[in-house]
């Protein structure tokens, strides 16, 4: 006779609320860069074509990763969860920041309560702060919360990963001037570093969330005597 089925909880229904949530922000800025390369085009030369095509495809990731069926997988399994999480810091924030240029960025940096972003691309603040943002919503309370309780929390924490890996990506890729230190050696150092970092956390995190699994399931075998597999409810 076969042992209880160890499976991830289930958010059952969907993260619509979510969807939406994060869905609005995509659309503005969409908007907002349509308008920007427009007035660029009109003052001078435009930006060179490949670029609003990457940061198309930066839009087109990052709707795939929280308006397609993935987001409901995410709730289910843990390697839907990853392959999200790899599109939103990864990959959507990589198109972003190719897609970029300084005159684009110009109007946003130019807004007095923005000019901190510029200190926040500066290498020694933007890798911490990604580490600290993947180690922050992977803490076990606030991860379960988010997974599967509150679609505010889930939609807030797509929106640090992507945060964080823009910034990150922009410190290493981005069009803004680099301190005179981060020359190639240290670039490499830093993408090393990002590397490493994450997958040493993600191997904390896996086996973290493996062994409260197994735990939770064993405990709610020994209760019902008959429990396959753990699900929550939908999200708030």
């Amino acid at each position: 006779m076969s042992g209880p089925e160890l499976s991830f909880p289930v958010a059952q229904g969907g993260p619509v609320a979510a969807s939406l949530i994060a869905a609005l922000p995509l659309l503005a800025v969409a908007i907002a860069y349509t308008v920007r390369a427009r007035t660029l085009a009109q003052r001078g030369p435009p930006i060179a074509p490949w670029r609003p095509a990457i940061f198309t495809v930066c839009l087109a990731i990052f709707a795939a990763a929280i308006l397609s069926p993935l987001d409901r997988l995410s709730s289910e399994l843990v390697m839907a969860q990853m392959d999200q999480h790899l599109l939103i810091m990864d990959i959507g924030a990589l198109s972003l920041v190719l897609g970029l240029t300084g005159p684009m960025m110009a109007p946003v940096l130019g807004v007095k309560l923005l000019r901190p972003l510029h200190a926040l691309m500066q290498p020694l603040v933007s890798l911490p702060l990604w580490i600290a943002g993947l180690a922050f919503w992977h803490i076990p309370s606030i991860y379960q919360t988010a997974t599967f309780d509150s679609a505010t929390l889930h939609a807030l924490e797509h929106g640090t990963f992507f945060a964080t890996g823009a910034l990150m990506w922009m410190s290493l890729l981005g069009p803004l001037p680099r301190p005179t230190w981060f020359n190639k050696g240290a670039a490499l150092i830093y993408a090393a570093g990002v590397r490493l970092s994450g997958a040493a956390l993600g191997n904390v995190f896996m086996c973290g969330r493996a062994r409260s699994y197994v735990r939770a399931t064993q405990a709610a075998s020994s209760c019902t005597g008959s429990s396959h597999s753990l699900t929550r409810g939908p999200r708030a």
